[in-house]
């Protein structure tokens, strides 16, 4: 249990704070926490899945492999993405540190936890995903945070990832996937996406094939710079499939080596081109005002269990 000093200097409002960070897949969104005067954390050790693939590092996030290596005495907030098992982990330290859980919901209650197209999701008890221990909860969009809305969290606001372009490089001839896919996942598709045609360098990349059944920051990320995105059909996407912002597919096996030829004289790409003109998402200075809002409310609440 940690000592009563980490209690007593929250209580008088610290200004820098030591934050755990539990997630997967979220790179994008954390570069942009990280624009906040605190420390985060990120410890490899606590989740089997891959951590941190940025090729940079913000100087105030620390990723170390082991608790023990942090050299923190005393942790204040535990923000954790996404309400399956690795909320588990939350609620343990939760529970053993005496700090408070902020949920950053990532997907919807559709969805339940992030996981790519045609894989198989098991969840012994559902209803536990909305009875997360949290002291308030962020969504990443406005529905999503509506499908949780019967979770009974004290706070839940939404604050959307801040999209960073990047240029598109128009010799590009490959097909952009997420690193973040796990390669049990990536060998099980009818498709050969070891093939040469297959790229995680975005340098590299013509179109991105987003293979998750919700959005991520990378797919915001490219539909912004105009790499054309293709997906399918989902609950958590159904806004920018509205919008005309990707391009839906019905059969994996549509993607081959000529597809990207074949999509460069598809008559949608020019309309979906025009769409992301008018495509509009938070600002930066929003996006820390309002992340610095919900941890002045957790700092300022005394948390007792």
């Amino acid at each position: 249990m940690y000592t009563i000093e980490g209690v007593i200097q929250r209580a008088v409002g610290r200004k820098r704070l030591k934050i755990l960070l539990l997630h997967e897949l979220f790179d994008g969104y954390i570069e942009n926490l990280a624009l906040l005067p605190h420390d985060f954390y990120i410890i490899t050790d606590f989740h089997t899945g891959p951590q941190w693939v940025s090729e940079t590092t913000p100087a105030n996030l620390h990723v170390s492999k082991g608790l023990g290596e942090t050299c923190v005495k005393n942790f204040d907030l535990i923000i954790c993405f996404g309400r399956g098992n690795i909320c588990d982990k939350a609620e343990e330290l939760s529970a053993l540190w005496h700090v408070p859980i902020v949920i950053v919901d990532i997907v919807g209650a559709a969805v339940l936890s992030p996981s790519p197209f045609f894989s198989q999701i098991h969840i012994d008890h559902e209803r536990i995903l909305f009875e997360r221990n949290a002291i308030a909860s962020v969504a990443v969009d406005d529905s999503i945070k509506e499908s949780w809305v019967s979770s009974g969290t004290p706070i839940t606001v939404t604050i959307e990832h801040v999209i960073n372009t990047f240029d598109v490089n128009p010799e590009a001839t490959k097909i952009l996937i997420d690193p973040y896919l796990p390669k049990a996942y990536i060998d099980s598709l009818p498709i050969d996406i070891n093939n040469t045609i297959f790229t995680t360098n975005v340098a590299e990349a013509a179109i991105y094939l987003h293979l998750w059944q919700s959005t991520t920051p990378k797919m915001l990320n490219c539909i912004k710079s105009k790499l054309p995105v293709v997906t399918f059909k989902s609950d958590d996407m159904l806004d920018l499939l509205e919008k005309n912002l990707c391009i839906t597919i019905e059969d994996l096996r549509d993607i081959s080596p000529t597809f990207i030829q074949e999509l460069k004289g598809f008559e949608k790409i020019e309309h979906v081109m025009e769409q992301v003109d008018m495509y509009q998402s938070s600002s930066i200075a929003e996006f820390i005002n309002r992340w610095e809002n919900i941890i002045d409310y957790t700092r300022h609440s005394f948390y007792i269990k």
